[in-house]
C-alpha cells in the first residue's frame, strides 16, 4: 500500500473524509494492508459484508475509494463526523478511537 498514498488523499479529498484518517484504520484494521482477510481480499479495513463475511475488493485503489465513500455516507452525512463518534459505531474495541488518534498524530 506505500505506493497508494496519493490514493488516500484523492479519495479524501473527492469524498471529503480526512484522508489520514483512513490512512490510520487502515494501519490499524491490518497493518497497513500487510495482514488482510483471505489473503488478497484487498480489505486493509477490516470491512464486513452485510452476510457476515468481509468485503473483497479488486485493488488497493478500490478499497480506499470505497471506504472513504462508506465513510461519508455512512458516518459524516449522519454526523458521525469526528473519530469518537465514527468509533463508537465502527468498532467493537472500546480503545479504537484513541488507538486511531495515536496513528493520525505520528503520520
Amino acid at each position: 500500500m506505500d505506493y497508494h498514498t496519493q490514493d488516500f488523499i484523492d479519495a479524501g479529498n473527492k469524498f471529503s473524509v480526512d484522508y489520514k484518517l483512513l490512512m490510520a484504520i487502515a494501519t490499524l484494521e491490518s497493518s497497513y494492508g500487510l495482514h488482510v482477510p483471505y489473503g488478497n481480499s484487498y480489505n486493509p479495513f477490516g470491512r464486513k459484508s452485510s452476510s457476515g463475511g468481509y468485503i473483497r475488493f479488486s485493488s488497493w485503489q478500490d478499497a480506499i475509494y470505497n471506504q472513504a465513500e462508506y465513510l461519508k455516507t455512512k458516518y459524516y452525512n449522519l454526523g458521525l463526523d469526528t473519530v469518537d463518534k465514527i468509533g463508537r459505531k465502527y468498532a467493537e474495541d472500546p480503545n479504537w478511537s484513541n488507538k486511531i488518534k495515536k496513528i493520525i498524530d505520528n503520520l
